[in-house]
């Protein structure tokens, strides 16, 4: 809530993980003085298939966004995690900046970051410390997208027939159409880093992986 109120023209979408809203979790928005929706959609945990977090909700938020949103409208959207420690000036750059897609660090609380490796403003690696054989080795917090783009697209979702960890990459490669040269990097170096977990652990970390 604190960063966010320092940035202007922000539309809040909070979705819960439940069948209704909670009571405090409306209190809270309330105090916020800014656009804000509390939506809820309660995950279905199919049968003998091991549950992706977080897809139903995103689904629903986009849902709204596309329902409440027009082909001209120039926007950013941004799926930011309530685990993550968020920095607003960085995520100025993000509203700015964004002009089909973009990508930034995502620093981890053992001591490395996961994004992009990038010389003279180019992309020229990703580095991460968990899985570095997908195609976008990034977090979820990690990248945004602009709201044009993305209704151009026919199958404009995330979807739950993905592998554990494979969510991201699999929205941008498949859902978006995307490619790496489609990403404006908005951080170059360690300190530019302006997205934190704070709860999240990897074990072990790999060299950034060279684009081919």
């Amino acid at each position: 809530k604190q960063t966010l109120m320092h940035l202007s023209g922000v539309v809040w979408l909070v979705v819960e993980d439940a069948n209704s809203t909670n009571a405090t979790v409306q209190q809270r928005l309330h105090s916020f003085n800014s656009h804000k929706n509390l939506l809820v959609y309660l995950s279905v945990h199919r049968e003998g298939k091991k549950s992706i977090k977080g897809v139903h909700q995103r689904n629903e938020g986009l849902r709204w966004i596309y329902n409440n949103t027009s082909d001209e409208e120039d926007a950013v959207v941004y799926f930011a995690d309530d685990d993550n420690t968020y920095d607003s000036e960085g995520l100025a750059r993000v509203q700015r900046l964004t002009r089909k897609a973009s990508i930034f660090n995502v620093g981890l609380i053992v001591g490395v970051t996961e994004g992009p490796v990038v010389r003279d403003g180019r992309i020229v690696g990703m580095s991460t410390p968990w899985r570095a054989g997908r195609t976008f080795p990034i977090d979820m917090a990690g990248f945004a997208l602009n709201l044009r783009h993305m209704r151009t697209q026919a199958n404009r979702y995330f979807t739950l027939d993905v592998k554990v960890g494979f969510q991201e990459d699999t929205f941008l490669r498949r859902s978006m159409r995307l490619q790496m040269s489609d990403f404006v990097p908005l951080t170059a170096t360690e300190a530019d880093t302006f997205v934190w977990h704070t709860k999240t652990t990897y074990k072990g970390a790999h060299r950034p992986r060279p684009l081919t």
